[in-house]
């Protein structure tokens, strides 16, 4: 039997967390793949340590992906362009990826500046 190939959109908390989780799960034969553009995992929620002083930067909650290869999991340092749920591809700025699977956990993109006054008032963690 051949392995199967998971591709996970997204490398935050969820996509990691999944990654972690199904590479857990999943013999050697299968691949788990991470597509994600930014190029470090950073744990949103540290930034409360860094506000109260406990952490100095916000780098000291920063971990590189590449860090990812260490747990047996693929990560392609990319842009998602276009998903295919059908054909299970995903057209990325490296090249269309393939899979048997997809997870997709993009999170979210901030964008404070659609509610009037919140850049002026408002403090954002994220």
């Amino acid at each position: 039997m051949t392995g199967k190939t998971i591709l996970i959109l997204g490398g935050g908390l969820g996509g990691i967390t999944a990654a972690g989780a199904l590479r857990r799960l999943c013999g050697p034969e299968h691949r788990v793949v991470v597509i994600e553009r930014s190029a470090k995992f950073s744990l949103r929620m540290a930034n409360l340590w860094l506000m109260s002083g406990e952490r100095r930067s916000a780098e000291e909650g920063e971990r590189s992906l590449s860090r990812l290869a260490t747990r047996g999991i693929e990560w392609v340092h990319a842009d998602i362009e276009a998903i295919d749920p059908v054909a299970k591809t995903v057209r990325t700025s490296a090249g269309t990826q393939g899979g048997d699977f997809l997870v997709i956990a993009l999170g979210a993109e901030h964008h404070p500046e659609s509610v009037p006054g919140f850049g002026e008032a408002a403090l954002n963690l994220y």
